[in-house]
C-alpha cells in the first residue's frame, strides 16, 4: 500500500476515493495503521494511514455497517464498508 500511495501522491490535482469491505475484528480500519488479513486474499487497509503517510490531505473518512444487527447476519459479523477520499497536496483547490 505504501508504494501505491507514493506513487499516486506526486502527481498534481489528483483526487481519489477508495470503497471496499473491512472487518473490525482487529479495531476500526481507519485506526489500525497497517493492513491486517481478514481471510482468503482479502485484506483491511487503514487507507487513511497511507495516504496521510505519503503525504495526502484526508477529505472524509467513513465506515458503514450494512449488516447490522449482527443476530440477523451472523455470517457478515464485523464487516464494515470502509470509505476514504483524499487528494494530493499540490491540488489547487
Amino acid at each position: 500500500m505504501s508504494i501505491f500511495f507514493n506513487s499516486i501522491s506526486a502527481c498534481s490535482n489528483l483526487e481519489i476515493i477508495i470503497d471496499e469491505p473491512g472487518n473490525e475484528s482487529h479495531g476500526r480500519p481507519e485506526e489500525l495503521k497497517c493492513s491486517k488479513w481478514r481471510g482468503d486474499f482479502s485484506y483491511t487497509h487503514d487507507y487513511k494511514f497511507y495516504a496521510e503517510s505519503a503525504g495526502m490531505i484526508t477529505l472524509k473518512c467513513e465506515i458503514i455497517k450494512p449488516y447490522l444487527p449482527y443476530t440477523v447476519f451472523p455470517m457478515n459479523k464485523n464487516t464494515v464498508h470502509y470509505t476514504h477520499i483524499g487528494k494530493t497536496r499540490n491540488c489547487n483547490w
